[in-house]
């Protein structure tokens, strides 16, 4: 067996449980922290946290945490991006996967300056040349799972079952008539 890929997750809203859940299942990734937003569960077993039995990885509250731990990987799944982390975790050279927001490209350069005046896809492009690291920002796209259902089973002759599963939060989103036109009360 390859040696596993060390994981540090970020955030354990619905994504967040839901990644440290499967984390564990998977015997080519290891699980070494979890950074938390909330002070109330820092210290906190990260299973416990995510409605699991404990695992043995206990809650961080700071990027230096992070940083020390030496992930190969930090997956955040926080529902809005954090750049400064980003920034910071990537010099340092460790890879990131997010869905936080619609992180790169055009709309967070466009819709949500960085205070620095810095195009935010910029400011990730140099902190990964300076920490020969990657970012890969995957956003989350509701509403798509239940395309990606029919679109698969379109040629189709015979269908005994298609499930699609999707878990967002979007309590917090600012487009409420998204919501409503995928279906969503």
């Amino acid at each position: 067996m390859t040696e596993k890929i060390r994981v540090f997750q970020v955030a354990t809203g619905n994504v967040g449980t839901e990644m440290i859940k499967r984390i564990g299942k998977r015997p080519d990734l290891e699980l070494i922290g979890l950074h938390c937003y909330t002070p109330e569960k820092v210290g906190r077993d990260a299973g416990e946290i995510a409605g699991i039995d404990p695992i043995g990885v206990t809650a961080t509250g700071s990027i230096e945490e992070i940083i020390a731990a030496k992930p190969d990987v930090l997956t955040f799944h926080g529902v809005f991006p954090d750049e400064d982390l980003y920034v910071k975790v990537l010099e340092a050279g460790i890879n990131i996967v997010t869905t936080a927001d619609w992180i790169t490209g055009w709309h967070r350069d466009t819709n949500h300056p960085h205070p620095s005046g810095k195009p935010v896809s910029r400011l990730l492009a140099e902190a990964c040349a300076k920490g020969s690291s990657t970012f890969y920002g995957t956003g989350m796209t509701p509403g798509v799972n239940q395309i990606l259902g029919v679109v698969c089973s379109a040629d189709v002759a015979e269908i005994e079952n298609v499930t699609t599963i999707e878990s967002v939060d979007v309590s917090c989103h600012h487009s409420k008539d998204t919501w409503i036109e995928v279906g969503y009360g």
